[in-house]
């Protein structure tokens, strides 16, 4: 019997004895061997999604799959105290994330573009690799760039919560910035440097451990593009909800090596990390997070639209749709 077959019985047998809740489901899964993305939707009754959904997330974005559509108009954030929120930034296991605080995120709300509803922030998550050729979730001609943050909001004008959102139609909304390498940071690096730089992570080093950040301002790590791409998906972990609206921004911002090298020393497990061997309990070397990036997953038949060659012929006031259009952050330098 093989390593896959006897960790699905033994998922079932710990179904069948201890019940879901009970078990502690969303502590389970990682982004490593048999508790990774390609047997997600068969460790869980609720997470069949994960493998075989049609509109999971995320995807290879190709240009000459991509549908213009002038009535894509600009997506605009609602925000109060120039946009700065606090909140915690904490090491999973699986991602540094910053969760704003409840009343700040209830000041910070996006709007517009294929978006019909104002969504509330929830959090944001950075992906990354291990090496240069990966880390972003979604794909560009099939090319990865080193990271990809993710801003995560939920519809608060037909919902009460985000666990109600989470699980409803249009329930959620998602930003993608891709991180690309470069020598030095861009213009953003003040506020990308609140995530990254070496004080910070160094607090957030293993599993669980959290530190404050009183004031990031999401509006500054927005790179200088209107251009984005839109298709509806799902949560790229479990349990895959596929209530997602895609945003992913036609510019990537960039991030140093240094940052990079920094992020990529937090660590998959809690800082003391012990196994049993015999009758005694001794310690082990906790791991490195490494890559957290799922994988893409098939397009299907998705409309995968943008707003990329909507230009304003300011002249004639009218809009026009360019013949040839490309995605131009598509090349990775």
């Amino acid at each position: 019997m093989d390593s896959v077959t006897d960790f699905l019985i033994f998922s079932f047998l710990l179904v069948l004895s201890k019940g879901d809740e009970e078990v502690g489901w969303d502590d389970k899964w990682s982004y490593h061997g048999l508790n990774g993305p390609d047997y997600w939707g068969l460790m869980h009754s609720e997470w069949t999604r994960c493998h075989n959904g049609k509109f999971q997330s995320p995807i290879n974005l190709v240009s000459k799959r991509l549908i213009y559509d002038a009535h894509l108009g600009l997506f605009e954030f609602d925000y109060e105290d120039l946009g700065e929120l606090g909140g915690n930034y904490t090491n999973t296991g699986r991602a540094p994330v910053f969760t704003p605080r409840p009343e700040d995120a209830a000041t910070f709300t996006v709007r517009g573009g294929p978006l019909h509803y104002e969504y509330q922030i929830h959090d944001l998550w950075i992906h990354f690799g291990e090496n240069e050729n990966e880390g972003s979730d979604h794909l560009i001609e099939g090319n990865a760039f080193q990271g990809e943050i993710q801003i995560t909001f939920w519809n608060k004008g037909l919902y009460n919560s985000y666990k109600e959102a989470e699980v409803s139609p249009r329930g959620l909304a998602a930003i993608a910035i891709f991180l690309q390498k470069g020598n030095k940071t861009s213009d953003m690096k003040s506020e990308l440097a609140k995530l990254t730089r070496a004080n910070v992570l160094s607090s957030i080093v293993y599993k669980g451990s959290s530190v404050g950040i009183p004031d990031l301002n999401v509006l500054k790590l927005m790179p200088d593009t209107t251009e984005y791409i839109t298709y509806e998906g799902s949560l790229t972990s479990p349990p895959c909800y596929e209530t997602v609206t895609w945003i992913v921004l036609n510019k990537p911002i960039h991030i140093s090596e240094m940052e990079l090298s920094n992020i990529r020393e937090l660590r998959r497990e809690e800082e003391m990390t012990t196994v049993e061997v015999g009758d005694t309990q001794q310690a082990v070397q906790t791991r490195l997070l490494e890559s957290n990036f799922r994988g893409v997953k098939p397009r299907g038949n998705r409309a995968i639209r943008t707003n990329i060659g909507h230009v304003q012929n300011l002249d004639e006031k009218c809009y026009q749709n360019r013949i040839e259009h490309t995605y131009k952050a598509s090349v990775l330098t």
